[in-house]
C-alpha cells in the first residue's frame, strides 16, 4: 500500500500512509526485478530469486553507507549511569546532541582522548581472573564507563550562545557542551558528567535492513534504477560464460546511474544555496 496512490482522504486520515510514496520496498523491488530483467529472452535466464534478494540487499546497505544516508534520529532520557544503548540497526553516528534547557540541540564531541577498554578482574599479584570456562572475568560495565564520565564543567555553560570554549590556547577539542565516548562492540555510549540526565538526540546511519519483513524494507525512489543496474551488474559478473565487455558495460550503467542518483539525492533547492552564498559576503568582526 506504500506505493500505491490513494484518494487523498485515506492518505490524511491514515498518519502510517504519510511520506510513504517516495519509498519503494524491497519486495516491489526485486518483484520488478524478475519481471523486466529475468527471462529465456534475456540476458539473465534461470536466476533464482533468493540470488536477486540477497544482491538486492547488499546494494541497499552500500546505498545506505554512501549514497542515501537517510539520517534517523532517536531522542532519549540519560540515565544517572549516563550510559547510552544504541540502535539495534545503528552503523555509523551522524550526530549526537543534548537538548538544551532553551529547546535547542547542542552538538557534543567525540572524545578522543580516552578510549573505553575491557576491565578484567585482577587478583592481588594483578594476575588476571578466569572463569571455569577460562575466559578472562570483566569488570562491572557500568563502573568502567563512569570512571571515563568524569569531566566537570561550570553550569554557566549551559547559558552560552555557542558551542565551543573562546579561551584563548586552549586545547582544539575542547567543547562546554560536552563529550562522549561510544564503544561499538559492547554496543554503548557513555556521556560526561555535565550532561546529567538530560535529553540525549543521537542522529545516525543505518543499514536499511531492521526490518525482517520486504514490505518494510524502504528504499527511496531516486535510487531505484540504481539498484536494479547493480543487481544486474553483480548477477552478470559472477555468471559463467558473460563476455567480459557485457560486464564492462553493466558496471559503466551501474556506475552512471549512482551519479545521477547522488545527484537528485543532495536536494540542492536554489533558494537555500542563494541564503548560504548571501552569508559569505559579510565581514567578521
Amino acid at each position: 500500500m506504500s506505493n500505491q496512490i490513494l484518494p487523498p482522504i485515506d492518505y490524511y486520515s491514515n498518519e502510517s500512509n504519510w511520506g510513504n510514496y517516495q519509498y519503494i520496498t524491497l519486495s516491489q523491488l526485486v518483484d520488478n526485478f524478475m519481471l523486466n530483467y529475468i527471462g529465456d529472452d534475456r540476458l539473465l535466464s534461470n536466476v533464482k530469486r533468493y540470488n536477486v534478494l540477497s544482491h538486492m540487499k547488499r546494494g541497499i546497505q552500500e546505498f545506505n553507507y554512501d549514497s542515501v544516508k537517510e539520517v534517523k534520529v532517536m531522542e532519549v532520557e540519560l540515565s544517572d549511569t549516563l550510559l547510552l544503548t544504541l540502535p539495534g540497526d545503528f552503523v555509523s553516528y551522524v550526530r549526537v546532541s543534548v537538548l538544551g534547557n532553551d529547546g535547542l540541540l547542542r552538538t557534543l564531541s567525540k572524545d578522543t582522548r580516552t578510549l573505553i577498554g575491557t576491565a578484567y578482574l585482577q587478583d592481588h599479584l594483578y594476575n588476571i581472573l578466569f572463569d571455569e570456562n577460562g575466559y578472562p572475568l570483566e569488570a562491572n560495565e557500568t563502573e568502567t564507563f563512569k570512571k571515563y564520565s568524569s569531566l566537570n564543567f561550570s553550569e554557566e555553560n549551559e547559558r552560552r550562545d555557542f558551542n565551543y570554549t573562546p579561551r584563548f590556547g586552549i586545547e582544539t577539542n575542547q567543547n562546554r557542551n560536552g563529550y562522549f565516548t561510544i564503544d561499538k562492540r559492547k554496543g554503548v555510549m557513555s556521556f560526561s558528567s555535565n550532561i546529567g540526565t538530560k535529553v540525549i538526540v543521537l542522529e545516525y546511519i543505518s543499514d536499511g535492513l531492521e526490518y525482517n519483513n520486504g514490505d518494510e524494507v524502504q528504499v527511496h525512489k531516486f535510487a531505484e534504477q540504481s539498484l536494479y543496474n547493480y543487481v544486474r551488474y553483480m548477477l552478470l559478473s559472477n555468471k559463467y560464460g558473460v563476455q567480459e565487455y557485457i560486464v564492462n558495460r553493466a558496471k559503466r550503467d551501474y556506475y552512471s546511474e549512482l551519479q545521477n542518483t547522488r545527484i537528485r539525492l543532495m536536494e540542492a533547492k536554489g533558494t537555500e544555496l542563494l541564503i548560504l552564498l548571501k552569508g559569505r559576503g559579510k565581514w567578521l568582526k
